[in-house]
Parts: C-alpha cells; sequence; structure tokens
C-alpha cells in the first residue's frame, strides 16, 4: 500500500476496511472507463454508418495512432488511450 506512513496511525481493521474500498473504487472506475469506451465506440459506429464513404475511417486513424504511440515507446495504456481518442476524435 502506498503512503504507509499516512496510515501508520490506523488499526489494521481500519487499514482493512481502506484497502477494500479503494478496491471497490478502482472497480467502479476501470467499469466505468470500459463504459465510457464502449459509448464513445458506439457513437463512432454511428458516425461511421451515416456515410457509406467515410465508413472505417475512424477506426484506421485510431489504429494509426495507436502504432505511433507504440513505435514511441508508450506503456500499454498509453497506446490503449491513443487507440480510444483516435477513433472518436473529429479532425478536419
Amino acid at each position: 500500500m502506498e503512503h504507509t506512513e499516512q496510515y501508520s496511525g490506523l488499526t489494521k481493521e481500519e487499514k482493512l476496511e481502506l484497502r477494500l474500498r479503494m478496491q471497490e473504487s478502482e472497480a467502479r472506475r476501470q467499469k466505468l472507463e470500459r463504459l465510457t469506451e464502449q459509448i464513445m465506440m458506439a457513437l463512432v459506429g454511428a458516425v461511421d454508418a451515416k456515410d457509406q464513404y467515410t465508413n472505417g475511417h475512424s477506426f484506421r486513424v485510431a489504429k494509426y495512432a495507436k502504432a505511433i504511440a507504440e513505435e514511441l515507446g508508450m506503456t500499454k495504456d498509453e497506446c490503449e488511450k491513443y487507440l480510444l481518442h483516435g477513433s472518436s476524435s473529429r479532425h478536419w
């Protein structure tokens, strides 16, 4: 657990409760992140489906963005963010 000095005054039970709450919080954050990604991908799909000419364009942009991030040596999480943001971004 990070910042152990900060929690040194807590009892064993309080530390356990804190650890459980932090795990629950992280699980909620991850769920929210997945839901956000699903919503964005649904919106991108709807926009792409409107025009046969541009269908799939957002996905291709996202793949290039992720590939560039990988080449630059970014972490897996950073690369996934570029995949998500690349697919949902609007460019002119």
